[in-house]
């Protein structure tokens, strides 16, 4: 096998069949799964992956593999997500209940169609239009605005929906969420030395906060997350749930804060702009200190995320300061 390239690190998680890391990366132009005990140690290429159906009989290209969660394939006629039969069923659940739930919004998000599905498969249409990452990378100030009022409005939009079959994700669990990120990456000994005591004080802000009512939510809403097609497409709403009405446009943020920091400014700052003029008058907009504590929150657990791909020192300095 060619020479990997490493790109993308995740810690393991109960449950996974890995001890320790799980890699992501590229040979010979072809996607490679990976799994290492730790930091340092050498990686395992795994060509196999018992807990996914054999993506060899789905055709197409591979294109992502997170060794014992999902794979994609990329086919001309479409996208095949391979996964667990559970997570299958809980994908197609949510994604029927947003698709329900959004059908009579106005200004509502498309949702990616669904072509077929089977236990552990998901076929998926391609939907049009560039990722809003690609948007910051090549798009002039106006573009980047746009596309960043688009994405707050698709959000408050889906804010304003009723899915109350979907599962509750509140202020406690989201931050849980960074704790275990924070955790693992101390663990790992990938953890920037601020990352725990910046942590800590965002999850006290965030604990100070009074209840809110809680809304649907996309709940990983980023940048690779929106098409920018004639209609705003969302990706990945598995995660969806009800969650708190600023946490879709503080996430977003922090990740607009990420592009920035690695030298995305001025896209990010037309971006930010674009975001609060789309989030004016709406839920999370009318409340901009608590869109501003739940960002702090959101952009330490991009920091602990990223701590396991190699984000750069300084950026992660300048995301914590």
């Amino acid at each position: 096998m060619s020479a990997v390239t490493w790109r993308r690190v995740w810690p393991r998680r109960p449950g996974d069949p890995a001890a320790g890391l799980v890699l992501e990366g590229r040979a010979g132009g072809r996607v490679v799964a990976g799994t290492a005990d730790g930091p340092g140690a050498p990686v395992r290429v795994r060509p196999r992956d018992p807990r996914l159906p054999d993506p060899a009989g789905f055709g197409g290209e591979l294109i992502a593999h997170r060794f014992g969660k999902r794979a994609v394939l990329r086919r001309p006629d479409g996208y095949v997500k391979l996964a667990s039969a559970r997570a299958t069923g809980t994908a197609l659940a949510r994604h029927a209940e947003l698709g329900r739930a959004l059908r009579d919004v106005p200004g509502a998000p498309d949702l990616v169609e669904v072509l077929g599905a089977a236990p552990g498969v998901l076929h998926l249409r391609a939907a049009p239009g560039p990722d809003l990452t690609t948007v910051l990378a090549t798009g002039a100030a106006q573009a980047n605005r746009v596309a960043g009022e688009r994405t707050a409005r698709a959000a408050a939009a889906l804010a304003a929906a009723s899915a109350p079959g979907l599962p509750v994700h509140d202020l406690a669990a989201e931050v849980a969420t960074l704790q275990r990120w924070v955790g693992d990456a101390t663990a790992f000994a990938v953890a920037p030395p601020a990352l725990a005591a910046v942590a800590r004080d965002a999850v006290r802000a965030v604990r100070r906060l009074p209840p809110r009512p809680l809304v649907p939510a996309h709940r990983d809403l980023h940048d690779g997350q929106v098409l920018l097609g004639g209609r705003l497409t969302l990706l990945d709403v598995d995660t969806a749930a009800l969650a708190d009405p600023a946490l879709d446009v503080a996430n977003l943020l922090a990740h607009l804060d990420l592009a920035a920091a690695r030298g995305h400014r001025a896209a990010a700052a037309a971006a930010e702009a674009g975001v609060w003029a789309g989030t004016a008058g709406t839920g999370a907009g009318a409340d901009p200190a608590r869109v501003a504590v739940l960002r702090r929150l959101a952009r330490c657990r991009v920091v602990a995320v990223h701590a396991f791909r190699g984000l750069d020192p300084a950026a992660a300095a300048e995301l914590l300061a």
